[in-house]
């Protein structure tokens, strides 16, 4: 293999791997993870009476970027139950029908 190469597919790989969604801490509550796969519900307007865990800023590189509420669920589920929330607030698509970010959220019962 060429060094050019080498170096390409090294360069694609670093990329690549800096190509997820991410969480980040916000809100004063402190929740416990809950497990893997749990339940979680999806909010379109902010619910009467929460407690505001952290955000979500979804990948939207080529091919990764999350068109649809089922496709929210899907990529935020990981990080809504290690976080502790048991629900997602999630603002309108962006005008290209992009979901950029949602809010993690924990909703007494």
């Amino acid at each position: 293999m060429k060094l050019s190469n080498v170096f390409s597919l090294a360069v694609t790989v670093i990329l690549m791997s800096g190509c997820a969604s991410t969480f980040t801490k916000t809100g004063n509550y402190e929740s416990k993870p809950r497990e893997l796969g749990c339940d979680f519900t999806l909010y379109t307007t902010p619910p009467g009476n929460f407690k505001e865990v952290g955000l979500i800023s979804f990948y939207t590189g080529t091919g990764n970027s999350v068109y649809t509420l089922d496709g929210v669920k899907k990529t935020a589920q990981e990080f809504v139950c290690q976080a502790g929330g048991n629900g997602l607030i999630v603002p309108e698509p962006t005008k290209d029908g992009i979901y950029r970010q949602g809010t993690v959220v924990w909703v007494p019962n």
